[in-house]
């Protein structure tokens, strides 16, 4: 919107869609309000796919902040719903006043939950888990697919449909699946979880490194890459606690379970990554750890 002739840089203002509104996440009101300002400034509908498949990709890894997939309702209190509601908040609340009366939420508080990964069939409203929940379980990870197909594309799709682009066509193209295969390895319930994908390329393939990657240069290459991949981790996760450290005032800042800082989620994301490639590393056949300097 510009409000004068001299206004050289224009002003995003909406009315009455996601990104004013205040039930949605702040994912989709990102990535509507991003898409439309790249529309709107470069009439370039190539470079909103670039910045549409790019989240789409960081949250099939995992990689996109916790905190953005947050939905937040009021709490109408336990008689401000009917009998057999789905409401996430009211749920959230049964379950914290299982295990103590004390912390239930007071009747006008607005409750912040994220959409969990659960069973196949599961009602949505059992799969929602509140920020301490996500501190304490680091097991819980996003539900993908509802995330993608009913939270940020449908907005997206219902602006750019009258240009006739069809966004769920670029949800198919970053080939996001749950399938998974049994594989005896260590790690419990982990080891039936494997995704048919390599761990470095991404291409479909039941072992953790596929042919090509795992025969380039010997394996070599992957080696490099996989510890290159773990030594940017382990720094991300010293970046972080240095951080947490010069905020808490003392080296104890690991036991700070501040929900509302991003510090906190941003090194929770970091920890979890640098766990998984180093799982990753040691579930690798024995002829790749004779290469590998620990």
């Amino acid at each position: 919107m510009y409000e004068s002739p001299d206004q050289e840089k224009p002003v995003y203002e909406a009315k009455g869609i996601e990104t004013v509104r205040r039930d949605g996440c702040p994912a989709g009101v990102k990535i509507l309000q991003r898409s439309l300002i790249e529309l709107f400034s470069h009439g370039d509908m190539s470079r909103v796919k670039r910045m549409v498949m790019s989240t789409l990709c960081k949250l099939a890894d995992g990689s996109l902040p916790p905190q953005d997939l947050f939905f937040t309702r009021e709490y109408h209190g336990p008689a401000g719903y009917r009998p057999g509601a789905a409401a996430p908040p009211n749920e959230i609340a049964k379950r914290i006043a299982s295990r103590d009366r004390r912390a239930v939420p007071r009747s006008g508080e607005r409750v912040a939950w994220q959409v969990c990964a659960g069973p196949p069939g599961a009602p949505l409203v059992k799969l929602a888990r509140t920020p301490e929940e996500l501190v304490a379980d680091s097991g819980l990870t996003p539900h993908v697919s509802y995330y993608a197909l009913r939270v940020l594309l449908p907005p997206l799709h219902r602006c750019l449909s009258l240009l006739g682009v069809n966004v769920f066509k670029w949800w198919a193209e970053v080939g996001h699946t749950r399938e998974a295969v049994q594989k005896q390895t260590r790690g419990g319930i982990a080891r039936y979880m494997w995704r048919r994908r390599c761990a470095l390329c991404g291409a479909p393939g039941v072992q953790a490194l596929c042919a090509a990657c795992a025969g380039r240069g010997g394996g070599r290459t992957a080696i490099a890459a996989l510890m290159t991949r773990c030594s940017h981790a382990d720094t991300c996760v010293a970046s972080c606690h240095m951080i947490c450290n010069s905020c808490c005032g003392h080296t104890y800042s690991q036991c700070c379970n501040n929900t509302e800082c991003p510090v906190l989620w941003r090194r929770l994301t970091a920890q979890h990554r640098f766990t998984d490639v180093q799982q990753l590393i040691h579930n690798l056949p024995e002829y790749f750890h004779q290469q590998i300097d620990f």
